[in-house]
């Protein structure tokens, strides 16, 4: 059904193309508008944001053509059809929430849109009508506590995409018990959205879309050719472990890798392992590499949430599992990191907050 809902009403795809924004007063859910209306009148050039994870946000131009390849690529692997009633969520002006759009429009399938939030599953009903939504980590990980019942609710879905930073352990394996089919996606703006997806609880590397290419550079880092990028070779800093030409797994960034005393030290590697021992007693953690005068950089633990940690019990618990060159020398808690608008730690901000 070519239908758009919004606010309680409902307008064709006809209506959209031909209104546009005109026929709404919300300025998030007018940019939505916009690109619909773009995209109905065979727009050629899009122009999305970077995430602005580690800076300010920039403006990316992108191809129609480029757009339709991605698009094409997770219909495909998906399966999904013109019966889909797609659920977004998530900003528009951003590659994710943009590409959920217009695989949407490509299948003249249902769309509802939802004003962005940290929870948007409580706002949505128990028998929902909802086949395929994607979401950032933030936005599903109370479904830990079910207080809504997300997890009835997430089981009504056929297919359901999670991206766009590293999805806690705890919280990583309730969703791959759960009987929907749930994806962690890679991928970025300059590669259009998701290139690879990992099935949770099904598979634990990345597999590539169909007709992507992959390889590394001389420092481990996942290089991307394929349709959607133009056929260029885009070079990316995530270290990853290449397990075949069509499978990877990403150690960590480039840029995050700490130098502590002349040991290079993994982010990812430490945060999965306290993620692994505060459980729930934490929402999020951060862990990255502080200047100090005797080893270069230390690392140290952000950890967001309201709880207590016994820090001398926590480097006790970690030291089963890493190095003490990995455990943070110093661990800060805050009540809430600051986040970019897909949904990533903003770290320059949260680190800022402990100077304020």
């Amino acid at each position: 059904m070519s239908v758009v809902h919004v606010h309680l009403h409902s307008y064709t795809f006809e209506q959209i193309k031909l209104g546009g924004a005109a026929l709404i007063n919300d300025s998030l859910h007018q940019h939505s508008f916009v690109l619909i209306q773009q995209w109905l009148n065979g727009a050629e050039l899009f122009t999305f944001h970077t995430s602005g994870s580690t800076g300010a946000p920039k403006p990316i131009q992108l191809q129609r053509s480029q757009l339709l390849a991605s698009a094409q690529g997770t219909i495909e692997a998906l399966g999904l059809t013109s019966q889909e009633h797609v659920l977004v969520c998530m900003n528009t002006q951003f590659i994710g929430g943009a590409m959920l759009l217009i695989r949407a429009l490509m299948l003249n399938a249902e769309i509802t849109l939802m004003e962005p939030n940290s929870h948007p599953l409580s706002l949505i009903e128990t028998n929902h009508p909802f086949t395929l939504a994607s979401f950032a980590p933030l936005q599903v990980f109370p479904l830990m506590s079910n207080q809504h019942q997300e997890h009835e609710k997430l089981n009504r879905f056929n297919h359901i995409l999670v991206g766009g930073a590293p999805i806690d352990v705890a919280l990583e394996d309730l969703l791959a018990s759960l009987s929907t089919r749930i994806y962690h996606t890679y991928g970025m703006t300059e590669t259009v959205s998701h290139i690879a997806l990992k099935q949770l609880g099904t598979n634990p590397y990345y597999t590539v879309l169909n007709q992507v290419q992959i390889k590394t550079d001389a420092q481990h880092c996942l290089m991307i050719c394929c349709e959607a990028t133009n056929n260029q070779w885009i070079q990316t800093k995530d270290v990853v472990e290449l397990h075949n030409t069509k499978q990877f797994s990403i150690l960590g960034r480039l840029d995050d890798v700490i130098n502590s005393g002349g040991i290079k030290i993994w982010p990812q590697q430490i945060e999965v392992a306290i993620r692994t021992v505060l459980g729930s007693n934490i929402t999020n953690v951060c862990v990255l590499g502080m200047p100090d005068v005797q080893l270069g950089q230390k690392v140290v633990a952000l950890l967001e949430g309201n709880t207590q940690i016994d820090t001398e019990a926590l480097k006790k618990a970690l030291s089963k599992n890493l190095t003490r060159y990995q455990i943070p020398k110093h661990f800060y808690s805050l009540k809430a990191f600051l986040y970019t608008p897909t949904g990533k730690i903003d770290k320059t901000k949260t680190l800022g907050m402990l100077y304020l």
